[in-house]
């Protein structure tokens, strides 16, 4: 006889070198890998099959807040500066009586991805989501000792408030950013040093949606950018978002992206049985990005 399980309300934290790094809306526990390996025709019958087992990668997602550690491991990945973190993530119930501990050993972060802002999502959270595989994973139940509250008076960061300085055109309508989702590849790692070895470093890629007069001004700045048939890399901008609070004035975050080249510029499609504002969508290759919390 099936049994209907019961449903908890659950708290997540994040925890790094046995300090607190801060809490987390959702968490992927790392996925076990089975790889089956048939024994080739004509080999001998004494193994007939093998398998390989190898583990996944966990991954989390969390409201931007207060510095700490959490924070300050996702700039390692856009400073390309990796390291070998030991940590877990604590299961806690409503009371923050940890539950579950999910440890882990040699966390090395590999992706971080940042939000799309807009102006239609006036109330939406601000999210990171990361990315890190471990060596080693230790799932245990709980210690049922209580967690430590993460207390703040920092205003909530919403994707609806911000706006976008450093453009070479107006760009006070721009209605839409899509920030870059930054990735890493590692090479061989040598396990006598910590160091690892980066094979490869992607900055992602930003996307602006521009309306209005801001888009007739993007579109000229694009057909003089692209006038001589080439965009070299001295015409890379550094573009800066600024994350404001609910009456638009205070910036509570700041979101630098450096040396950002133009690689794609898509006008909206237009419809003379549509009411609405032309606009055009701007792609930039990303090569640094930088987040400070104000305060």
């Amino acid at each position: 006889m099936a049994v209907r399980p019961s449903y908890n309300t659950v708290q997540l934290a994040l925890e790094i070198a046995g300090v607190a790094a801060g809490p987390l809306r959702s968490v992927q526990p790392a996925p076990l890998r089975v790889e089956r390996i048939a024994a080739s025709p004509g080999t001998s019958r004494s193994l007939a099959s093998a398998a390989a087992v190898s583990l996944g990668a966990m991954a989390a997602e969390f409201d931007l807040g207060d510095k700490g550690p959490l924070l300050d491991w996702v700039a390692m990945l856009w400073l390309r500066k990796l390291a070998v973190i030991d940590g877990a993530v604590l299961v806690a119930d409503h009371d923050r009586i940890e539950q579950r501990r999910i440890g882990f050993s040699e966390g090395v972060l590999r992706e971080v991805v940042l939000p799309t802002l807009s102006v239609a999502d006036a109330k939406k959270a601000f999210t990171i989501a990361l990315t890190w595989q471990p060596a080693q994973v230790d799932d245990q139940p709980g210690s049922g000792k209580k967690i430590a509250a993460t207390v703040t008076k920092r205003k909530p960061l919403l994707t609806g408030n911000f706006r976008v300085l450093g453009l070479p055109f107006d760009g006070r309508m721009v209605r839409e950013v899509g920030l870059p989702t930054a990735r890493v590849a590692l090479g061989r790692v040598d396990s006598r040093r910590p160091e690892l070895l980066l094979a490869g470093f992607d900055g992602g890629e930003l996307r602006l949606v521009v309306a209005g007069r801001s888009a007739t001004e993007a579109l000229a700045w694009v057909r003089k950018l692209v006038a001589d048939g080439r965009i070299d890399a001295a015409e890379a901008i550094d573009i800066r978002v600024e994350m404001l609070d609910a009456a638009l004035k205070s910036v509570l975050a700041t979101i630098e992206l450096r040396a950002c080249a133009l690689i794609g510029c898509e006008p909206s499609r237009l419809d003379s049985q549509a009411d609405g504002i032309a606009s055009v969508s701007l792609r930039f290759a990303v090569a640094e990005t930088r987040l400070t919390i104000a305060g």
